[in-house]
């Protein structure tokens, strides 16, 4: 009888640290966030409100930048690139007669290659070569009408010294007008997203109780693109170009805490 009784209290004993360990492996069994280098976080709290905000700034353009082309062809390559040298050194003995330095152009790129007919029957004939020299030329002022007069004046130049391929006007600011505009376009998106968020907070009858993460996608900015004038004469260039207004654009997404 003895016997029956310890072995009864052995079998309960068993039984009671079955159940206690199960119970603990059940608790201690939570979802957890794990992050990407390995380590546990806890889980963010559900009462957020996520809001993107968008904002732009604007200023007058102070530089224009001109891309011009001279292109040559010529029987031998010596000769199409001597006929490109002569016109360029044209334009640059002109452009101080409509205010241009020396430093404000440089070479964007320059090519020579074979130019070569191809008749119905047989192969390729080489006939020639064609020299391409690419300028930018940067005019700069602080009034925006003279900016305008002062590239037309750029362009008008270039045609009569023998320049035949103009690419295309640019309208922009300078590095510190970019970065102000940057600033401001950050701020602007800020506030919109502000602004978003307590209109969807009153619509929702929460309250905005902080921010939990902010994150913004950098700056774009908006300047006039090239306009192409390949094949054009010197009778349909205008002499005044028209400005436009340079724009900055930023964008940013708030993560906002939320209470009842």
């Amino acid at each position: 009888m003895q016997r029956q009784w310890i072995f009864i209290t052995c079998i309960m004993v068993i039984t009671v640290g079955l159940a206690a360990g199960l119970s603990y492996v059940v608790s201690d069994v939570r979802p957890q966030l794990v992050s990407s280098t390995g380590e546990n976080q806890p889980s963010p709290p559900s009462d957020t409100l996520v809001v993107s905000g968008n904002g732009i700034a604007t200023a007058d353009p102070d530089r224009v930048k001109i891309h011009l082309g001279i292109v040559t062809e010529a029987r031998t390559s010596e000769e199409a690139n001597s006929q490109n040298a002569q016109v360029l050194s044209n334009l640059l003995g002109r452009l101080a007669d409509v205010g241009v330095l020396r430093n404000q152009v440089e070479t964007s790129a320059y090519n020579i290659y074979p130019v070569y007919e191809y008749p119905e029957k047989g192969h390729a004939v080489l006939v020639g070569y064609r020299a391409e020299h690419q300028l930018m030329v940067t005019v700069a002022s602080t009034e925006v009408g003279q900016l305008g007069i002062k590239g037309g004046a750029v362009i008008d130049l270039a045609v009569s010294t023998g320049v035949n391929q103009i690419y295309g006007i640019q309208f922009t600011v300078s590095e510190s007008v970019t970065k102000e505009l940057g600033n401001q376009a950050l701020k602007n998106a800020v506030l919109d997203a502000q602004s978003k968020a307590e209109i969807m907070a009153k619509a929702l009858n929460v309250k905005l109780s902080g921010v939990r993460t902010v994150s913004e996608s950098g700056y774009q900015p908006y300047p006039l693109p090239y306009r192409s004038f390949v094949g054009f004469d010197a009778a349909k260039v205008s002499s005044e170009l028209v400005p436009s207004p340079y724009k900055m654009q930023a964008s940013v997404q708030v993560t906002y805490l939320i209470s009842p």
